[in-house]
């Protein structure tokens, strides 16, 4: 029931006049105003939209501690303290979602919206949070980092500082998880791995989409999806890893690497080759990248 003077919040575009979404305790709804000569705007009611109360359901005040929260820069805001808490470096070397309507401020790429499904393993949900920032703000707050496909290299530019490998190895070092999507190697210009702890070497590799599972790696191809070989794009690898190593998939020639795992410390990094550049090889390697997250969460204590 309306009141006057009950706070609301108002998140709105323009677009040929104003589009806005309205929350008042526990009601969403749309309004739209549309532009005249005049000095003013006719706004108009157009629709309850219950399916918003899936963002947020609750009193208004307290939502609004949360806009305010993410708008000063605080990250996994209103998220439950036990929750698994994801930093996904992304968007700067894909491309964001298409929409019919494009939003500037848009930055989720696919490989975002595909880590995004995984909400919950077991009883602890998985909160994320993307950044463009190669300095990753607010790193030491997360249990894993996502790096996403060619972060790391891009077009024979490697793009980390020596402050970001030192703080990606910390972070490892102190008991994170780091997960490694394909990044871009070349003959001349093969990946660079500062910001790995030991030895390991990135090579141009022809796309493909074979691949062969280790005994070690059977559990992850299988756990919550089956994914055989043919089902998922690869690109770039990896070769020359340490014996140490746990590797769960190599290429058909068993020469390079597909997925596998190196521990450091307290933590590990999970390393692989997936190309995740469009949304149709990022939706072929879905599967995977959720059977990863479970994999990830099931090695955060």
């Amino acid at each position: 029931m309306l009141k006057p003077k009950m706070p609301i919040i108002v998140f709105y575009r323009e677009h040929y006049g104003i589009d806005s979404m309205c929350f008042i305790d526990n009601t969403w709804f749309q309004m739209r105003a549309y532009r005249s000569g005049y000095s003013g705007s006719w706004w108009t009611f157009t629709h309850i939209d219950p399916m918003m109360s899936r963002t947020f359901n609750g009193k208004t005040k307290a939502f609004q501690k949360i806009v305010s929260d993410m708008l000063a820069g605080k990250m996994w805001v209103g998220t439950p303290k036990d929750a698994i808490k994801v930093l996904v470096l992304t968007a700067n070397s894909t491309h964001p979602t298409w929409s019919q309507t494009p939003v500037y401020t848009n930055t989720a790429t696919y490989e975002y919206q595909a880590l995004r499904s995984v909400k919950e393993v077991g009883k602890r949900v998985v909160a994320y949070e993307l950044t463009r920032a190669h300095a990753l703000p607010q790193l030491e707050s997360a249990d894993v980092l996502w790096i996403g496909y060619e972060e790391i290299s891009s077009y024979g530019h490697y793009l980390l500082s020596r402050e970001t490998e030192k703080k990606i190895k910390a972070f490892v070092k102190n008991g994170g998880v780091v997960v490694v999507a394909g990044q871009d190697s070349s003959d001349e210009k093969p990946c660079e791995t500062g910001w790995l702890q030991g030895k390991l070497k990135g090579i141009e590799s022809p796309p493909t989409q074979k691949f062969v599972v280790t005994e070690k790696g059977k559990s992850l191809f299988s756990t919550p999806n089956k994914v055989a070989s043919g089902k998922i794009f690869i690109d770039d690898a990896w070769t020359d890893w340490h014996r140490s190593d746990e590797i769960f998939a190599t290429t058909e020639d068993k020469k390079e690497l597909v997925v596998g795992a190196r521990r450091y410390g307290k933590g590990m990094y999970v390393i692989t080759s997936l190309r995740n550049d469009s949304q149709y090889t990022t939706a072929m390697n879905k599967k995977l990248i959720e059977n990863i997250m479970h994999y990830v969460a099931s090695q955060i204590k």
